[in-house]
Parts: structure tokens; sequence; C-alpha cells
């Protein structure tokens, strides 16, 4: 005959049970608990990355990022300026400017102010920025700015012979709106200070006096401004 199926617990057993379960230790997860649902992360400091509050000023080694906008244009766009320990920095057409000790806030006031003298309401963007290495070519650079086709830096050939006309059609050439009469070189000199050239292309391209097409040095800086109609 088939064997019989083991017989079923009696009631008394199943009662027992139920009335022990509340005693019995609940199982627990051995896995550590993670953060829990909207907590805040790791602050970036502990993670070995810079951190910069809003009140966050510039101090000498950090370096910082200016962007000058024209018209929707990047007329400067400096984007690693370290902070010297004189704290200060040089920009483009202002040369050495005192930064230290201000917010980004007023930097991008001071700045907008002082780029006011250039360009026709301009807006300054200042940020902090890692530090980057230097991207010039090995013969060094100048820099063009204003109205010509693409401003920024400019490499310097093997000769290192580049005259202004050079470095403005390098740069894509002038703007219809270019004052070709008044152009403006600044060059810093080793002991701080700058020279200010003024060369009028005009008279170089339309008269030949190619003697006026000036010769620049690394770290010239040419600036093309926009002619008033």
């Amino acid at each position: 005959p088939p064997p019989r199926p083991p017989p079923r617990p009696g009631r008394p057993l199943l009662l027992a049970l139920l009335l022990l379960a509340p005693l019995l230790p609940a199982c627990r997860s051995t896995r550590p608990a993670g953060p829990a649902a909207g907590a805040d992360p790791v602050p970036a400091a502990e993670a070995g990355e810079p951190r910069f509050g809003a009140g966050a000023v510039a101090r000498p080694g950090l370096s910082l990022r200016v962007v000058v906008d024209v018209a929707g244009r990047n007329e400067v766009d400096e984007t690693s300026l370290r902070i010297s320990e004189q704290g200060r920095i040089r920009l483009p057409l202002l040369g050495h400017v005192e930064v230290a000790g201000q917010t980004l806030a007023e930097l991008g006031t001071m700045l907008a102010e002082q780029y006011g003298e250039f360009f026709v309401d301009p807006r300054v963007t200042v940020d902090f920025a890692a530090a980057m290495a230097d991207q010039t070519a090995p013969w060094g650079a100048v820099r063009v700015l204003g109205r010509v086709g693409k401003p920024g830096p400019v490499a310097l050939p093997p000769t290192r012979e580049m005259t202004v006309s050079n470095a403005i059609q390098a740069a894509g050439g002038l703007a219809s709106s270019a004052r070709q009469r008044s152009i403006r070189v600044t060059r810093p000199n080793p002991d701080g200070s700058e020279s200010v050239f003024r060369v009028n292309m005009r008279a170089v391209g339309r008269r030949g006096r190619a003697e006026e097409d000036l010769l620049l040095r690394d770290g010239d800086i040419v600036y093309v401004p926009e002619r008033l109609f």
C-alpha cells in the first residue's frame, strides 16, 4: 500500500508557535546603513576638491577666470590668472590690477567700470579657476583684442618676427567697424611698468609706410578700437 503523508501539527502546537512569535529575535541585515535620503553629501573639501563659499575673497595663490562680454561676444577671456604674492593679476588693456581681499562680485563691478573705458556696456564675469599649464608657443605669443575677426592669442613664429599687421591678419583681419588709425600696442617691461605704442594701420596699408608696422614681442597686447560713427 502507498505510504501515508506525515501527520499535520495539531492545533495546540500551532497555537504555541503563534504565542511565541513576538518573543523571537528579529532578523537584522549586517550591511552598514547608507546615508538617509535627502541627507547632505560629503563636503567637497573632504574629497580633496577646492570649495569656495559665496563670500570667498581673492587671495594670493588662487587663480581667476575673467571674461568680458560685449554684445554677446567675448572680447577678453582669460582662463587662468594666478594672483601674485602682491595680490595682483595682469589683464589685457588694464595692466596690473589689485584684486586681493575682494569678492567675485566686487571684482566684477570694478572690472566692468574699468573696461568701460574701452568697450560699450561690457559685462564682466569673474570666477575661481584651477591653475592651468602654460599653453603658449615655445617662442611666445601676443594677444589681439577689439575689432578683429577672432580675438585671442596669436603664437609668434620660430623667427619671432611678427608685426602688428601680421598679428591682425592671424586674428581674422580687421572688422568693418575698426578704427585703423589708432591701434594700441601695450608692452610689459621687466621692471613691471608698461610701454604703449600707437600704430596707424591706414598709413601702413594705404600709404606703404612699412616702417610704422611695429615689430611685436612676446607678451604684447594689440588692441583695435571701434570706430565712432
